[in-house]
């Protein structure tokens, strides 16, 4: 495959294109006309008074690499998918048809006006580092951010002017890797051009795209542009960092050998150049999957789908399928602030799928709402809320809706009293446990503690015939493991088929067909779906953040301090491209080790994690928390939780102000699952729909067709 790379700002040099204005005169006179100067002028810059300017080198550099291209393609063969670095994008747009050449260019005149409005500020770029440490840096210069990373070891970060000088000096103390201030004005890329992307955004609005006719990559989401989302990324791009790098590995994995660069310069070839050593290779169909459906993707059903009988499988439980009447041994499981949403649930439920409420992180109006909403489906669950809540409301609401499945997480290590009330009141009920401690698992498949089931009886909480139940019967009706501990699966079925066996163990966490198998050559009776969820159009969680999960390979996941376990140090695991929240948390709990009382830290460290993490001062985090606290270390551990509880949400509601702070739980699924859809169907999440997930998992695993 060939791909044209476009050049950005930066590439350009005088007498540029002098040869390509006499070979397309017309064109050359109507860009002059528009942008107000001979385009031979304008590249001459015999004065200098052009290409230092950003409202002139930007049109500039589009005309050089429009008139480039249509140079190339009378010449030779056309490209099979085009890149643009940052401008570059434009001409890249233009040559797949998607603009016309006056429309591409007054836009990039326009583009070039807003941005160069904003004063104050630069860039520099960071050579030969690690992403670690930059993300670890910019985690303490809350006046910078990345906007292009590059190649694995080269970015550039911008914001005020001071800023730029103390990365500067932040890489002259790590005495390795070079930081070189680049010659603009503007922090192209960051969150300070939000007043020019505001700007461009409504011109945007005006303007009349056209389905690109080869792919273009996007540098906000490295992944091919839909029509639907052009206009909102071009005008998210203003403040967007460009994922090169990220953009040269899909491309690489799409099985592109030959790059062209198209327009003043070679920066972009010898990138690519640089990179090949350490790009991944193509990613072939895998031999299981079945051809990609073709596009558009047909609606939910508006009813419940009669579900077949299952005949002829070799794996997963059908003793499970028929009790959730379910047409795969799959589940979809719980994301929290309500990611799995009615809506979600409503496609599952109509696709003859099970899916569980996600509660966590509301309120238990905003439940009771959910399950109001949810009141004539027939199959759905809800999660047990980890933390924070009254477990006897919990039971009484749930009761109360008649929801006949729970997801309890098991970080709560222990059976709480009021999941057996449930799971014994009025018939048995189903208990979905996902854990990843074999201790976890094996209490809740026992019975419940007679001591526990009296108290029950005592409270008025269960009758005589389900307390006989609840001290013969497993706790748990199904219990899956997350696939960060698929180890503990053989060993959990051999303890199960001892103890419990109606008891089905599972597997959390898939993101493949190939995943699936796996979970099924170990033992397993179903599989769980997690993270993959809240990358879907159901899914109740920001545009934004589905953008980045979207663009997330397998590497690409950190573990970080948990909101509700911060005091212990428990981390979860969240994307890691595109926020630095895994690097923040991590510097609240650092301090947290080091110090017992608030009042202890540093001045100089408690300005930078307000400046940063907060926005305000942290009296004013601990006026907003006002809970009851045991000691001055209980008291900080809530302040510092609060900035992990806040960062989630922000990426629920899709803040951007907040874009580096988003909090998004994630695991190495969403990456492999990306990387199964990189050119097929689902490659854009706008289509993956959760329906179509599941049957992308389950289609080409062996036994469940």
């Amino acid at each position: 495959m060939r791909a044209w790379l476009f050049p950005g700002q930066g590439s350009q040099h005088r007498d540029m294109g002098s040869e390509l204005f006499d070979r397309f005169p017309d064109l050359a006179e109507t860009a002059g006309q528009i942008i107000g100067v001979p385009v031979r002028d304008l590249c001459r810059d015999v004065h200098g008074e052009y290409l230092g300017q950003t409202r002139y080198v930007q049109p500039a550099v589009f005309v050089v690499s429009a008139l480039a291209a249509r140079a190339a393609s009378a010449d030779g063969p056309p490209p099979d998918v085009v890149a643009g670095h940052s401008l570059g994008e434009f001409a890249a747009l233009h040559v797949a048809g998607s603009l016309d050449f006056e429309t591409a260019l007054r836009l990039v005149v326009r583009r070039g006006e807003v941005m160069d409005r904003v004063s104050g500020g630069g860039m520099a770029a960071l050579l030969g580092l690690p992403l670690e440490w930059v993300e670890r840096t910019l985690a303490g210069l809350p006046d910078l951010e990345l906007a292009n990373h590059n190649l694995p070891d080269q970015f550039v970060v911008g914001g005020t002017a001071e800023s730029v000088r103390a990365v500067v000096e932040a890489v002259r103390r790590h005495g390795t890797g070079r930081c070189v201030p680049l010659a603009v004005s503007v922090p192209a890329h960051t969150r300070f051009m939000a007043s020019a992307a505001e700007e461009f955004g409504r011109l945007l609005r005006e303007v009349r795209f056209t389905a690109p006719r080869i792919p273009v990559i996007s540098n906000v989401t490295a992944r091919p542009h839909d029509l639907d989302a052009l206009a909102d990324l071009l005008r998210d791009h203003v403040v967007r960092p460009v994922r090169w790098w990220d953009t040269l590995c899909h491309l690489s994995r799409s099985g592109v050998t030959e790059v062209t660069e198209v327009g003043p310069g070679e920066v972009l070839t010898r990138m690519w150049v640089r990179a090949a050593d350490r790009l991944p290779r193509p990613t072939p169909p895998p031999a299981s999957v079945p051809p990609p459906r073709a596009a558009p993707v047909p609606p939910a059903p508006t009813r419940p789908v009669p579900v077949p009988p299952r005949r002829g499988a070799t794996t997963g439980s059908t003793v499970l399928q028929a009790e959730y009447d379910i047409r795969y041994p799959c589940l979809v499981g719980a994301l929290g602030h309500g990611v799995t949403s009615p809506a979600l649930l409503r496609r599952l439920g109509g696709a003859g799928l099970f899916g569980f409420l996600g509660t966590d992180g509301l309120g238990s109006a905003e439940v009771a709402a959910a399950l109001g909403q949810l009141r004539d489906l027939p199959r759905y669950g809800a999660a047990w809320p980890t933390s924070g809540v009254d477990d006897r409301a919990v039971a009484q609401l749930y009761l109360s809706h008649d929801v006949r499945a729970v997801q309890v997480d098991g970080a709560r290590r222990t059976v709480p009293p009021q999941v057996v009330r449930y799971r014994f009141t009025d018939g048995d009920r189903r208990v979905l446990v996902l854990t990843d401690d074999m201790a976890t698992a094996v209490g809740f498949l026992r019975p419940a503690d007679p001591h526990l089931v009296g108290a029950l009886v005592a409270a008025g909480d269960l009758d005589a015939a389900a307390a006989r139940r609840a001290t013969t019967t497993p706790v748990a009706t199904d219990v899956a493991v997350r696939r960060d501990a698929l180890d503990l699966v053989p060993a959990l079925a051999r303890h199960r088929d001892r103890v419990a066996p109606t008891v089905r163990v599972g597997v959390a966490g898939v993101g493949s067909p190939a995943a699936v198998a796996a979970a099924f050559a170990l033992g397993a009776d179903f599989v769980v779906v997690t993270t993959l969820a809240q990358c879907t159009p159901e899914a109740a969680t920001s545009d934004e953040a589905k953008d980045l999960l979207a663009g997330l390979d397998v590497t690409e996941v950190r573990d970080a301090p948990d909101p509700e376990l911060f005091a212990l140090g428990v981390r979860s695991r969240v994307a890691g491209r595109g926020t630095l929240y895994a690097a923040r948390a991590e510097q609240l709990y650092r301090l947290y080790l080091r110090h017992d009382r608030l009042e202890d830290i540093p001045a100089a460290d408690r300005a930078g994690v307000e400046r940063v993490q907060f926005g305000r001062s942290l009296d004013e985090v601990w006026a907003e928390v006002a809970a009851p606290t045991v000691d001055d270390r209980h008291r900080m551990a809530l302040v510092f939780g609060a900035y992990c509880r806040a960062a989630t949400a922000a990426a629920v509601r899709g803040d951007r102000r907040r874009i580096l702070d988003f909090r998004i739980p994630c695991g190495t699924d969403m990456g492999t699952f990306n990387r199964l859809t990189v050119d097929g169907p689902l490659a854009d999440w706008r289509r993956r729909h959760v329906d179509l997930v599941v049957e992308e998992l389950m289609a080409g695993a062996p036994g469940t067709n």
